[in-house]
């Protein structure tokens, strides 16, 4: 089943507005990471507990919606994290970045992406990661174009309970 947030075909990117995520926002975000993730089985009542969690920590994590004439059309997260080893510079991942299916190649995830940068700059990130799934073959073309480089390599643990 095709999940999407509605159909485009055009898209003025100087009426998208980039935002912090409300907890109304949480089904419209629920859809995107279904997109992202289809596997995931995700509870809107969870993931609304879990966005009020992070609206009460926003100097150290954010979820970042990208709305257009009011629907939300793309989504990352933004976490920031102290480094020690170069203190007293920070770091910061960009992650969980979606656009909405029917806005995907009309800049949203560039404008969005780029948005999060700046924000990650002005809180004084000296250095930010993004990563992304090998199968999303667009995604390497999006960072680069935003002034991401290609540096080591990833790996991860799942840890189910």
């Amino acid at each position: 089943m095709d999940k999407s947030l509605g159909g485009a075909s055009f898209i003025d990117l100087e009426k998208l507005t980039i935002r912090v995520a409300k907890p109304d926002d949480v089904a419209r975000l629920q859809v995107l990471y279904h997109q992202l993730i289809p596997e995931e089985d995700l509870e809107v009542e969870e993931m609304r507990e879990t966005l009020n969690h992070i609206l009460d920590h926003l100097e150290s994590i954010s979820i970042i919606v990208a709305e257009n004439g009011g629907d939300i059309v793309g989504t990352c997260q933004i976490i920031v994290y102290d480094n020690l080893i170069r203190a007293p510079q920070k770091k910061a991942v960009i992650d969980s970045v979606v656009v909405d299916k029917p806005y995907r190649n009309m800049g949203v995830g560039t404008k969005m992406v780029s948005w999060a940068v700046e924000e990650l700059k002005r809180r004084h990130c000296k250095i930010i990661y993004v990563s992304f799934a090998t199968s999303r073959d667009i995604a390497p073309r999006l960072y680069r174009k935003v002034g991401f480089e290609p540096f080591g390599t990833t790996f991860f643990i799942r840890h189910e309970e």
